[in-house]
């Protein structure tokens, strides 16, 4: 089905020129609406005044309308007509621009195959941690070392910031001058079983929707706690080594349901079991919440890199934390020593060697985006849905998982669609609507007054000079003297206002029959005469047989 795919730039032709079309064809109906509305108005009796007509005539340009629409010489309802025409001509060009307003290019994705798998990151399981360590010891009998590997020391090193396991969101909370962190960690494609299959090569994606994930929250620094030395914290080094370190955890009492932590220097080293360091040692200290939400994640097939997340729900905090498990989480990944691990080698020579970096608040951003990812690292690994849980198998789903770990995952291939902003989308449509509305109305009343209708051209100004006339009704009768040529009316009027002004009093009226023809042409000469007499010469090519009738207030 890829043929029905366009390039979004083609997309964006094809849409601009629909909506020129339809902004043109929509122009063209709203003018001859005002164009058979004018001829309508003309044909009555005493006909229509002459600047209503112009502020309806077609002909008349965009400034000219204005200058009526706002014009002390017309009366309101010659503004009106004149300000009703630029109303419909604004709406039809404002519906265009509102139409592309806020518009969104979003990326969705064309499935070609599905398949069934179980994904995500669940809630903290301390209970995995001795079975787990212990399926390490038995690999190595009689090591007399803890076993710590070194793709565990390097995964807890960086998780966070690898986008194969997690990506950055907003804080769910972060009051004005804290500095905060946040992450969702979905586990990705990397987390998923079974692997996924190698076909659809043409297709680069891997879409899972509905993935249970973990949010973790950082503040930067403690507020209103502190640690107990003898219950919270445990000094990690080796003796004839200055690198060590003094790791703290425990619950927050400022915050209810988060954690606070932090890994002060032993800038000395260890000595019998006691950090020795500075009076105020270089440190890095967090609180820290955990929510659960749900999120549908796309991957790349290539790398296994997290590309986007969306309708992730609502967080839900965990309060349920067993600070005691994540304890002996944290204490074997820190305890190099009982590892057999070179203090060099360790994750304490890292925060060691950082000190410098602490002190500054920007160039402190890496070491606690390590610390950041050294914390959430038992989150990931001891829950339902990874290797922690040594019931776990790599290439076959395994029964008995929380239900929400169970979910499809789709192969498919990213498309960029523009999305139309709703509100936006609401505008356009009424604005059309008020204009085509306002057409029929004009339609409907032609239809049901039977107005008269001369036969009209395609050109608007042939039809004017020949088919209407100005009367001069200043009398109360049309006499055959009343009929007038439009440039005796026009001899001294050369700009918009005194055109206006000229116009202000007049009608014009539709000719109906030949009389109203002989009629015009005995005025025409009783005119010329009368213009001779007095040496004002009359230019008769100016516009023939237009007619206006003038009214006279007393």
């Amino acid at each position: 089905m890829n043929f029905l795919h366009i390039d979004i730039s083609n997309t964006l032709t094809i849409l601009r020129f629909l909506e020129g079309v339809l902004s043109v064809c929509t122009s063209a109906v709203m003018l001859r609406a005002c164009e058979l509305l004018q001829w309508s108005l003309s044909s009555r009796r005493d006909g229509v005044d002459a600047l209503c007509l112009l502020g309806l005539s077609p002909t008349t340009g965009i400034l000219g309308t204005i200058g009526l629409a706002f014009s002390k010489h017309g009366s309101w309802k010659d503004r009106l007509a004149a300000s009703t025409r630029i109303g419909l001509s604004s709406a039809v060009w404002i519906s265009g621009v509102v139409l592309f307003a806020r518009t969104q290019l979003k990326v969705v994705y064309d499935s070609v195959s599905t398949y069934n798998v179980t994904a995500g990151v669940g809630q903290f399981n301390g209970s995995y941690i001795p079975e787990y360590l212990q399926q390490y010891q038995q690999t190595n009998t009689g090591y007399e070392f803890v076993v710590l590997p070194y793709s565990i020391v390097a995964t807890a090193s960086n998780l966070v910031v690898n986008p194969m396991h997690a990506t950055t969101i907003d804080p769910v909370t972060c009051e004005d001058g804290m500095v905060c962190n946040a992450y969702l960690i979905s586990g990705g494609l990397i987390m998923t079983t079974p692997w996924p299959p190698t076909n659809y090569p043409l297709y680069p994606v891997v879409t899972i929707p509905g993935v249970p994930s973990l949010q973790i929250d950082f503040v930067r620094g403690i507020r209103n706690d502190t640690f107990i030395d003898s219950k919270d914290c445990q000094v990690f080094g080796q003796p004839g080594f200055l690198i060590g370190i003094k790791f703290c955890l425990a619950r927050s009492q400022s915050a209810v349901g988060s954690l606070f932590a932090g890994i002060f220097v032993c800038t000395q080293g260890i000595v019998e079991n006691e950090c020795w360091t500075e009076p105020k040692p270089p440190e890095v200290t967090t609180t820290f919440s955990i929510h659960r939400r749900l999120a549908s994640v796309t991957t790349a097939r290539s790398n296994f890199s997290i590309l986007s997340i969306d309708k992730v729900t609502d967080p839900v905090q965990d309060t349920d934390l067993d600070v005691e498990g994540l304890k002996n989480a944290f204490a074997w990944l820190f305890n190099f020593s009982a590892a057999g691990i070179p203090a060099p080698a360790s994750i304490a020579q890292y925060f060691w060697t950082v000190q410098d970096q602490l002190e500054s608040e920007y160039w402190s951003i890496e070491p606690y985006q390590t610390f950041h990812s050294i914390l959430a690292f038992p989150f990931w690994l001891f829950n339902f849905n990874n290797f922690g849980n040594v019931q776990l198998e790599a290439r076959n789903i395994v029964a008995g998982l929380p239900p929400e770990f169970y979910t499809e995952a789709s192969i498919g291939a990213p498309y960029a669609k523009i999305a139309v902003d709703r509100p936006m989308f609401i505008v356009f449509c009424a604005l059309q609507a008020l204009v085509l509305g306002i057409v029929w109305a004009v339609l409907i009343w032609l239809w049901t007054t039977g107005a008269y209708l001369p036969e009209l051209s395609s050109y608007p100004l042939i039809d004017f000079a020949t088919k209407t006339q100005l009367v001069d009704t200043s009398q109360g009768t049309a006499e055959p003297w009343a009929i007038r040529r439009a440039n005796q009316i026009l001899d001294k009027a050369t700009t918009d206002q005194s055109i206006r002004k000229a116009f202000m009093h007049e009608r014009v009226t539709i000719i109906r029959s030949e009389a109203n023809t002989d009629l015009q042409a005995k005025v025409e000469r009783k005119t010329a005469a009368a213009s001779s007499a007095v040496s004002v010469p009359l230019d008769e090519t100016v516009v023939v047989g237009v007619g206006v009738q003038r009214s006279r207030t007393v």
